[in-house]
C-alpha cells in the first residue's frame, strides 16, 4: 500500500511535467542532448531527488524510535511499538519507488542488494544465536530483536549519510565533465612532452643494440677475418629523424656512444669488442649510463629547446587519455584545434615549436606556489571545444549522460520504447501481483508437508540471490573483465531486438532475442498458481494427488513458483528502463500497477485462505454450484473477510491477546 502511495506521488510529478501545472515549460529530457530539459531536472530534483533525502533520514530515525520504545520498561510499549513499525512499513514504500525513479541506471545492484540483505539477516540471527542462544544466561528473544535494530540504526545510518553525500554534493555539469576530460588530455600531452628527449634516447640506445646484433649474425661478416662491419649511424639517424629537430645532433650521439662503448669508428671492429658493447646494452643498469649518455650528446637539460614538436606528440596522448570513455575518435579533433593557427587559442606550429615553446604555450605557473605548473585556460578551452564537436557524438553524449549521478537528470521520454517492451513490462506486473497471493500462505503452507516448509525457506534464501546478482555482474560490464554491459546482449538491459548498436561503438554487439525466454516465467507462475488452487477444490483430481503433501513434486513446484518471481522482477525491470526504450516512466508505471496487483491479491487471498478453512470437505458451501457461482462465493467471502482483517488492524487489541495466548502457552 505504502508503495501504490508513493507512485502515486511519482505520477504526479510526471503529470506536471506534461499538463505544465506549474506554469513552466517542462520537457522530457531527450536522448543525445544533456543541456535540455533544465526546468525538468529541477522538477525531478524537487520530487525525486530531495525528498529520497528525507526519506533516508526518516528511515534512520524510524529505527531509532523503534529501538526506544521497544527498550524501556518492564512491560514494553506494544501499542507505540506497533504504529512505529506501521510507519516503517510507509517509509520503506516512499523509499522504495524514490530509488526507483532516482536513477533506473543502477537498479540492478539495488535489487541484487535487496535479495541478498535476507542471507545477511540469517547470518546476524545465527551469530546471534551463536553469542546469547543460552536462554538460562541470557533473555534471548529480546536481545536478538535488539541486535537486529542495532543493524538496522547502524545500516539506515550509513545509507542516510551516503544518499546525502551523493546527492546534495555539487552535481557536475556537460561543461564540468568536458573540462575534466580536456584537463586530463592537456597533462597527458604535457607529459609526453617533457618525456620525449628521454624516449628518443631510450630508442637510439635499443637502435645501437640492434645494429650490434645485426653486426654478429654470420651472414654479415667476411668469412676471413675475426673483425665486424658496424655502421652506427643509419640506426641513430632513423630514431633522430628530421621531425624531430634532433637530426643534426646524429653525428655527436654517435661518437658519444662508440666512445662509450669502446667501439672504434670504422669497417673492422673486433668480434669481441662487440660482444662486450652488446652485452653492456642487455644489462638494465650499464644500459642507463648509455641513455645518459645519449641524452647528454642531446642537450641534456637544454634539448627541450632543439627538439620539435610533431603531430604524433599531441594526438598520441589524447587518443590514449580519451580511449577510456571511448572518445580516442576526437583525438584527431583535439590535435588540429590546439595547432590551428586561425580560430584557435593555443596555435601550436608543429613544423617549427620547439619542445619549450609548445609547452609555453600549454602550461603556466599555479598561483598561490613556487614552481608548481597547471594547463593553460586557453589550451583547455581548445581542447574542450574539440571534445564538444559532433564528429563522435554518441560517444560524447555517452561519456556525458554517465559523468554525473543521474539522479539530477530530467525524466526520460518514451519516444524510443520498442513494442516488445510489453513482455519485460508483464513480467514485473505479474511477478509483483501474483506472488503474495500463492506464498507463502497456500504454497507451501497448505500443499507441502510442514515439516519441509523450512527446508524450502533455506534454499529460496539462498536461491534467490543468484538471478538479480547475475543481472547486476552483467549490467556493470566492470565486475568480471570483459564481461557485460549496458548494452550488452548478456544483459537484459540490452534491446531484446535484433540489434545492440550504441552510436559510439564501432560494432553491433549481437542480438537480445534470446532474453524472450524469459517471458516463459509469466505462463508459469500462472499455471503454478491456477494448479495449486484446483488441487485445493478437487482434491481426488490426479493433478491434486501429484502436488498436496507429495513431498518432492510440491517442493520443486514451489520453488519453480517463487524463482520464476525472482527472474521476472530481476529481468523485468531492467528490460523495462534499457535498451527497449521503457525509461523510468514505464518502469515506476508497472511497479505501480505491480503494488496495486499486491496489494490487492494478498489480503484477498488471506481472505480466501480463512473461509477455505472454516468448512469441512464433507460440508463443502459450494457443492452443487455450477463453477461460476462457486467462483462468486469464494470472491465475496475472501473480500469480505480481507475487509474484516483490515479494520482489525486498527481495533484489534494485541496487549489483551498477547496475554491471553500466555496465559494459554500458545505462543510455544
Amino acid at each position: 500500500m505504502m508503495i501504490m502511495v508513493a507512485d502515486g506521488i511519482e505520477h504526479g510529478a510526471k503529470l506536471a511535467v506534461e499538463t505544465d501545472i506549474f506554469g513552466k515549460t517542462y520537457t522530457y529530457k531527450k536522448d543525445g542532448d544533456a543541456k535540455e530539459a533544465t526546468d525538468n531536472k529541477e522538477l525531478k530534483r524537487n520530487t525525486v531527488v530531495y525528498p529520497s533525502i528525507a526519506v533516508q533520514w526518516l528511515n534512520f530515525i524510524t529505527y531509532l524510535i523503534l529501538l526506544l520504545v521497544y527498550v524501556p520498561g518492564d512491560r514494553g510499549h506494544l501499542t507505540a511499538f506497533y504504529f512505529v513499525i506501521a510507519v516503517s512499513g510507509f517509509v520503506f514504500g516512499l523509499s522504495n519507488v524514490l530509488t526507483f525513479a532516482i536513477d533506473d541506471n543502477y537498479l540492478p545492484i539495488y535489487i541484487a542488494g535487496e535479495n541478498s540483505f535476507p542471507v545477511l539477516t540469517s547470518l546476524i540471527h545465527y551469530l546471534s544465536s551463536l553469542m546469547f542462544g543460552n536462554r538460562r544466561k541470557w533473555n534471548s528473544d529480546f536481545l536478538m530483536v535488539y541486535i537486529d535494530l542495532v543493524v538496522a540504526i547502524l545500516l539506515s545510518l550509513l545509507s542516510a549519510v551516503m544518499w546525502t553525500l551523493g546527492y546534495v554534493s555539487k552535481h557536475p555539469t556537460e561543461d564540468d565533465a568536458l573540462k575534466s576530460k580536456a584537463t586530463e588530455v592537456v597533462n597527458k600531452i604535457i607529459q609526453h612532452l617533457n618525456e620525449k628527449v628521454d624516449r628518443l634516447s631510450e630508442a637510439v640506445v635499443t637502435a645501437v643494440e640492434q645494429a650490434l646484433k645485426q653486426a654478429l649474425q654470420p651472414l654479415a661478416q667476411p668469412q676471413d677475418q675475426g673483425n665486424v662491419t658496424v655502421n652506427l649511424t643509419t640506426n641513430i639517424s632513423e630514431v633522430l629523424k628530421t621531425d624531430t629537430g634532433l637530426n643534426s645532433q646524429a653525428p655527436g650521439v654517435k661518437t658519444k656512444l662508440e666512445s662509450h662503448l669502446g667501439i672504434t669508428p670504422g669497417n673492422g671492429v673486433a668480434q669481441a669488442v662487440v660482444t662486450e658493447a652488446l652485452e653492456t646494452l642487455t644489462d638494465p643498469a650499464k644500459k642507463q649510463a648509455a641513455v645518459d649518455i645519449v641524452k647528454g650528446a642531446l642537450g641534456g637539460t637544454t634539448a627541450n629547446d632543439t627538439a620539435k614538436v610533431e603531430d604524433t606528440d599531441l594526438q598520441g596522448p589524447a587518443t590514449e587519455a580519451l580511449k577510456t570513455v571511448k572518445l580516442q575518435n576526437q583525438a584527431g579533433a583535439v590535435k588540429t584545434k590546439l595547432t590551428d593557427q586561425v580560430t584557435g587559442q593555443t596555435q601550436i606550429n608543429t613544423s617549427a615549436d620547439s619542445i619549450t615553446a609548445a609547452l609555453g604555450k600549454l602550461e603556466q605557473l599555479k598561483s598561490g606556489t613556487t614552481g608548481e605548473k597547471e594547463p593553460k585556460d586557453d589550451a583547455l578551452a581548445d581542447v574542450k571545444e574539440a571534445l564538444s564537436e559532433s564528429g563522435d557524438s554518441g560517444a560524447k553524449t555517452e561519456f556525458v549522460s554517465l559523468w554525473h549521478i543521474k539522479g539530477t537528470d530530467g525524466y526520460s521520454s518514451l519516444d524510443g520504447a520498442q513494442w516488445y517492451i510489453m513482455f519485460p513490462f508483464l513480467m514485473v506486473l505479474v511477478g509483483m501481483g501474483l506472488v503474495y497471493c500463492i506464498y507463502p500462505a497456500i504454497a507451501p503452507g497448505m500443499i507441502v508437508p510442514f515439516y519441509l516448509i523450512d527446508k524450502i525457506e533455506m534454499v529460496l534464501l539462498i536461491a534467490t540471490i543468484f538471478p538479480a546478482l547475475y543481472v547486476a555482474i552483467a549490467r556493470s560490464g566492470k565486475l568480471i573483465q570483459g564481461f557485460g554491459g549496458f548494452f550488452d546482449p548478456v544483459s537484459p538491459t540490452c534491446n531484446w531486438g535484433a540489434t545492440n548498436k550504441p552510436v559510439w561503438l564501432p560494432s553491433d554487439l549481437g542480438t537480445g532475442y534470446h532474453w524472450h525466454l524469459t517471458d516463459l516465467v509469466i505462463p508459469t507462475m500462472i499455471i503454478l498458481a491456477y494448479l495449486f488452487i484446483y488441487s485445493l477444490h478437487y482434491r481426488d483430481s490426479s493433478v491434486a494427488r501429484s502436488i498436496i503433501n507429495q513431498p518432492k513434486m510440491s517442493t520443486c513446484l514451489t520453488i519453480l513458483f517463487y524463482m520464476c518471481h525472482e527472474i521476472s522482477l530481476a529481468v523485468g525491470f531492467p528490460g523495462i528502463f534499457g535498451g527497449n526504450g521503457g525509461g523510468s516512466i514505464l518502469a515506476l508505471t508497472a511497479q505501480l500497477i505491480g503494488a496495486f496487483l499486491m496489494c490487492l491479491l494478498a489480503p484477498y487471498s488471506e481472505g480466501y485462505i480463512i473461509e477455505y478453512k472454516r468448512h469441512d470437505p464433507s460440508n463443502w458451501p459450494t457443492a452443487g454450484m455450477t463453477r461460476w457461482n462457486a467462483l462468486r462465493y469464494w470472491t465475496k467471502m475472501a473480500s469480505k473477510n480481507c475487509n474484516k482483517n483490515l479494520a482489525a488492524l486498527f481495533t484489534k487489541d494485541l496487549r489483551r491477546d498477547l496475554l491471553l495466548c500466555i496465559e494459554r502457552n500458545e505462543l510455544i
